[in-house]
C-alpha cells in the first residue's frame, strides 16, 4: 500500500486533479456549505449568550440551555457535521480514483454518519417545531391534539429507521444477492421516512396557515411564530419530496443531496432569524409605551362592547314598554267607541303579525 504523501502527492498533481475535477467540485461545494453552517452556529452561540445575560439582569433564574435553543444548536451543528463528512466521502472517493486503493469501509462510514446526522437534523427540526409552536397546536387541533402528539413522537422512528439499517447493512458481510436485497430495503426505508416527514410538514403548514388565518393582530408573537412557521415549512415540504424522490434517482443521487443540503441551510437559517426577530419584537411588546397602548386599545374595545350591549338592550326595552302602552291604549280606545289605533315606528318594526291579531281579538272580546 501506498504510503499516505504519496497518495496526497499524486492527488494534488495539477494533471490528475484536472482529470477528476468532478470530485474536488463536489467536495468543495460541500466545504462551502460547512462554512456557512459553522458561521451560522457561531452566531447562535454569540447570540445565544448575549440573550442570556440580557435577560439575567431582569430574571437570575433565567437558563441559556433552553429545550428551544439546545433543538436549534442541534440542527446548526448537524448540518456542520453532515458537510463535513459527505465532503470527506468525496475526497475519499478521489483517493480511490487516482491511487486505485480501496477505501470502501472509510467510504461507507463517512456517508452513513452523513446519513445519520442527515435524519439528526429532521428529528431536531420536527423538536424543535413542536417546542416553538406547541401553542399553537393546542389552539388548532383543540379535540385531537392527542394524536398530533403522537405524530410527534412515532415520526423520529421513521426517519432515524434508514441510518440504522445503513449501520447494519455495513457490518454484515454480503454476497451480491445480499447486497441486492439490502439496497432495495434500504431504498424503500428512505422513502417510508420521507413520506413521514412530508405528512409531518403538511400538518405543521396547515397549522399554522389555520392558526395565521384566524388572527387580526399584526404585533401578536404567534403571529411572527405562524408566519416564520409557514416559511421552513414550506422549504422543509420541498426538502420531504427530495427526499421521497431520491430512492428512485440513484444516479442522480449526489445532486439530490446537494439540494437537501441547501434547503436544510435555508430552513435552519430562517429558524435562527426568526429567534433574533422574536426578541426584538418581544422586547418591544413589553415596553411601556406598547403596554400602554395596548392596555388602551383593549379598554376601547370593551366600552364599545359594552355600549353595543346596552343599547340592543336598552332598544329591547322601549320596544316592550311603547307595546304595553299601545295595547292599554288600544284597550281603552275600543271602549269607547274609537276604532284607530296608533303605533310607534319602533312597534310597527318589531310587532307586525302577531301585534295585530292580538289587536282583533281584543277588539272582538269587547
Amino acid at each position: 500500500m501506498l504510503p499516505s504523501s504519496v497518495q496526497y502527492s499524486m492527488i494534488l498533481c495539477p494533471k490528475v486533479r484536472a482529470s477528476s475535477q468532478l470530485y474536488f467540485s463536489f467536495m468543495y461545494i460541500f466545504i462551502g456549505l460547512g462554512s456557512f453552517a459553522a458561521t451560522c452556529f457561531l452566531v447562535f452561540v454569540g447570540w445565544t449568550v448575549y440573550e442570556w445575560r440580557i435577560s439575567h439582569k431582569t430574571d437570575k433564574h433565567s437558563r441559556a440551555l433552553t429545550p428551544f435553543n439546545i433543538l436549534l444548536g442541534i440542527c446548526l451543528i448537524s448540518n456542520v457535521i453532515h458537510d463535513g463528512t459527505y465532503a470527506m466521502v468525496w475526497f475519499i472517493s478521489e483517493v480511490i480514483y487516482v491511487t486505485m486503493i480501496q477505501h470502501d469501509f472509510e467510504r461507507h462510514v463517512r456517508y452513513l454518519a452523513s446519513e445519520i446526522f442527515l435524519a439528526t437534523w429532521a428529528m431536531a427540526y420536527l423538536g424543535y417545531c413542536w417546542v416553538r409552536s406547541e401553542t399553537i397546536l393546542k389552539r388548532v387541533w383543540t379535540t385531537k391534539l392527542r394524536w398530533v402528539k403522537r405524530a410527534f413522537v412515532v415520526a423520529p422512528f421513521f426517519i432515524l429507521s434508514p441510518s440504522l439499517f445503513q449501520a447494519v447493512k455495513i457490518t454484515i458481510p454480503q454476497t451480491f444477492g445480499m447486497q441486492t436485497t439490502f439496497n432495495t430495503a434500504s431504498y424503500w426505508l428512505q422513502a417510508v421516512s420521507a413520506a413521514a416527514l412530508l405528512m409531518m410538514d403538511i400538518l405543521l403548514f396547515y397549522t399554522f396557515q389555520a392558526y395565521v388565518s384566524g388572527l387580526s393582530e399584526e404585533n401578536s408573537l404567534f403571529l411572527l411564530i405562524s408566519r416564520y412557521g409557514i416559511g421552513f415549512s414550506s422549504c422543509c415540504f420541498c426538502y420531504s419530496v427530495l427526499s421521497l424522490t431520491k430512492p428512485f434517482l440513484k444516479s442522480e443521487t449526489v445532486y439530490i443531496k446537494i439540494a437537501l443540503s441547501i434547503v436544510m441551510h435555508i430552513v435552519s437559517f430562517l429558524m435562527l432569524v426568526m429567534k433574533i426577530h422574536l426578541f426584538f419584537v418581544n422586547k418591544e411588546e413589553l415596553s411601556p409605551a406598547q403596554l400602554g397602548r395596548r392596555m388602551s386599545r383593549q379598554i376601547e374595545q370593551s366600552k364599545a362592547r359594552m355600549d353595543t350591549e346596552s343599547s340592543s338592550s336598552t332598544g329591547k326595552a322601549s320596544v316592550q314598554m311603547q307595546l304595553g302602552r299601545d295595547r292599554v291604549g288600544s284597550l281603552a280606545s275600543v271602549g269607547s267607541g274609537k276604532t284607530e289605533v296608533t303605533s310607534s315606528p319602533a312597534v310597527r318594526k318589531y310587532s307586525t303579525k302577531r301585534g295585530l291579531i292580538a289587536w282583533v281579538r281584543m277588539a272582538s272580546d269587547s
